[in-house]
């Protein structure tokens, strides 16, 4: 995203850069329900409601990188914004190094505790021991998934969408065909598709540390344990702190969501838990959308160009509503035909369907909600999107508790909508005043 007289249009320039992002999400997505389809239908439905269960612990682990690698893909934003390539080499160092260290205590962590915490979330006993199974192999990969999360920040901080997208479509067809293997070949079950997983993210994150050596050679930059900046991952830390204070409590919220949810009983568990798998690749292009004005954000605050941050925010906004309208009429028509290829039952299919009829019509305010927080985040204010998000995860969880026995499965969509609209409300708000500080700042 360079900000030359030369550039394209703001809109054709964000759409440019988001659409590597949203293929990105989507085969990350398509990678996910790969393994999905394959477990469904050659291992069996206890496959999928066990990994379905095992999510919000791993969530817990991926929310937490996630947070923290904001912190530093805001900061190699600034920087390129502003031109001051060496500040992109040590931040990258510096993140590189700490961040893998923390995935690593991480990754111990999650194999030790996995059993002692499932059984917390009231996990059936049917699908515990491959639930137990499929987190531990997922943890053994940690670090190299932690160093792959941050190796796309840093290379989408300079403006380059592509080669994180080229990575995933290699470590694709890889995980793929271990998935064939593994599953199908050698009859391994959850462990041979985690496995595979796990194999998988290790090619990716060497991948793309070819690509960040070769990124910082352009950049006339030599890393080096010398290069570490303490300053500058303390600032880090800084805009990430209320992210991963997020990642926590989401995490927790997750997990009592999905207390509630098993409470439901096992067609409603393994419903939702295919359902969220269709919902997650639909809703993921409107997140990236909205990564994509966080980029762009801080690229141009970082050049001092607070038009061009509004104009994008503008552009984020027509192109995530063009994408939600059509995402939700796509979902109402064909969510069911889709939902049947996972080799679940008519009942359940029926199940995942209302979620969908549910839920679909609210995506454009989703879609708004994500794009207006992105932009407060590229503008470094990262407290309030943290605290915008804590609260609407408040509304979620309260609402799931209180209705659930008024509304049954219905209450998981509209606990769900009810927290997207809360926190929109909640982001205009915020940006109002936002755009009113910079107003009376340029006079």
């Amino acid at each position: 995203m360079s900000q030359t007289k030369a550039d394209p249009t703001v809109f054709h320039q964000l759409l440019a850069f988001t659409i590597p992002l949203i293929l990105t999400g989507l085969l990350q997505q398509l990678y996910s329900i790969t393994d999905s389809l394959i477990l469904g239908n050659f291992v069996g439905q206890s496959a999928l409601t066990a990994v379905g269960s095992a999510s919000p612990l791993l969530n817990v682990f991926l929310f937490v990188i996630t947070g923290l690698v904001i912190g530093c893909t805001i900061l190699v934003s600034h920087a390129y914004g502003a031109r001051d390539y060496q500040k992109i080499g040590r931040i990258t160092v510096t993140f590189s190094i700490f961040l893998t260290i923390g995935g690593i205590i991480a990754g111990v962590i999650g194999v030790l505790s996995n059993r002692s915490l499932l059984l917390l979330l009231n996990t059936p006993v049917e699908f515990l021991e491959d639930a137990v199974v499929f987190l531990t192999i997922m943890m053994v990969g940690m670090p190299f998934l932690v160093f792959y999360n941050l190796s796309s920040a840093v290379v989408r901080g300079i403006g380059d969408s592509k080669t994180p997208l080229y990575a995933l479509i290699i470590t694709s067809i890889v995980n793929f065909s271990l998935n064939l293997i593994f599953v199908i070949g050698f009859h391994a079950g959850i462990a041979g598709s985690a496995w595979a997983t796990v194999l998988s993210q290790i090619l990716s994150a060497f991948f793309l540390l070819l690509v960040m050596r070769k990124m910082l050679r352009n950049f006339q930059f030599q890393a080096s344990l010398a290069a570490i900046d303490l300053p500058i991952f303390q600032e880090g830390i800084r805009l990430s702190l209320p992210r991963v204070l997020l990642s926590f409590l989401s995490s927790g919220g997750s997990m009592l969501l999905q207390n509630v949810r098993n409470g439901l009983g096992y067609d409603a568990v393994t419903a939702i838990t295919t359902a969220y798998k269709i919902d997650t690749l639909i809703v993921l292009p409107a997140t990236n959308i909205a990564t994509a004005v966080t980029i762009f954000t801080g690229q141009s605050l970082g050049a001092a160009d607070h038009k061009r941050a509004e104009e994008g925010l503008r552009k984020g906004l027509q192109i995530v509503l063009i994408y939600t309208v059509v995402a939700a009429v796509l979902l109402v028509t064909i969510g069911s035909r889709v939902l049947g290829l996972f080799g679940i039952s008519d009942k359940i299919v029926a199940l995942g369907q209302r979620f969908f009829l549910l839920c679909a019509f609210f995506y454009p305010i989703m879609g708004i909600k994500e794009v207006l927080l992105s932009y407060l985040q590229g503008c470094k204010d990262v407290i309030f999107v943290s605290l915008c998000a804590i609260a609407a995860m408040f509304v979620r969880v309260g609402l799931s508790y209180l209705l659930v026995d008024h509304l049954g499965f219905d209450m998981i969509a509209v606990a769900e909508m009810a927290s997207w609209v809360f926190a929109a409300c909640l982001a205009y708000w915020r940006y109002r005043i936002v755009k009113n500080r910079s107003i009376e700042k340029l006079k």
